[in-house]
């Protein structure tokens, strides 16, 4: 069950194990920072909600509880394991799982109220970050409104220090980007109005807010 072809990195192969790791790995802050992503997200009950990147599948299921009549949820992510995972939770909600790529959604222009992405976007080099953000501009609607949530700036010499630090131990530039301040320029770049940080936890992870005009 491989991914689908991408140079941002997937995690297929972690994906039975992914909840229970990224709990101990992160001591809990993981689940802070999921319950933070929902609250600011805000759905209105009938919108039609995207989760970019969404593994298996919480912020989604959360999202989707708070959504009835002609409200649903669609998460995509690359990797298929994922989406299984996230479907086995799913029963009776209304939400979809499908295995897509973030820097190439199959939706038609202007589908959805509200886009989110949890995580998600450090996993990806500089130019899909560019081309998942444009994204998600295209398949929101007039005003509709976007969240991302993702290591950020960091805040504090502890901060910087443990980020960088983890970026050179999982050799990984993307995230060495984003600590850099890409990801708020890069909304600006693909469109977005009122593009600003909502809120920060931990030194370095932004809740980054904006609108599609």
């Amino acid at each position: 069950m491989g991914s689908l072809e991408t140079r941002g990195r997937t995690l297929n192969y972690a994906a039975r194990v992914y909840d229970l790791a990224m709990g101990l790995g992160t001591l809990g802050m993981d689940a802070a920072v999921r319950a933070m992503t929902v609250k600011l997200a805000h759905p209105s009950p009938d919108d039609v909600v995207l989760d970019v990147g969404c593994a298996t599948g919480n912020v989604t299921i959360a999202l989707a509880k708070r959504l009835h009549g002609g409200g649903r949820a669609v998460g995509v992510d690359a990797a298929p394991a994922m989406i299984q995972r996230a479907n086995q939770k799913a029963r009776f909600l209304p939400v979809e799982f499908r295995t897509e790529l973030a820097e190439a959604l199959p939706f038609a222009d202007e589908t959805f109220d509200l886009a989110v992405n949890n995580m998600f976007l450090h996993h990806l080099p500089l130019d899909l970050k560019r081309r998942a953000i444009g994204e998600m501009f295209r398949v929101l609607r007039r005003g509709g409104r976007v969240l991302t949530v993702d290591i950020h700036r960091p805040t504090s010499w502890w901060a910087k220090r443990v980020g960088y630090l983890g970026a050179a131990i999982l050799r990984q530039d993307e995230i060495r980007e984003n600590l850099r301040g890409v990801v708020l320029s890069l909304h600006v770049e693909a469109g977005f109005d009122n593009v600003h940080v909502l809120r920060r936890m931990h030194g370095m992870i932004a809740f980054i807010g904006a609108q599609r005009p």
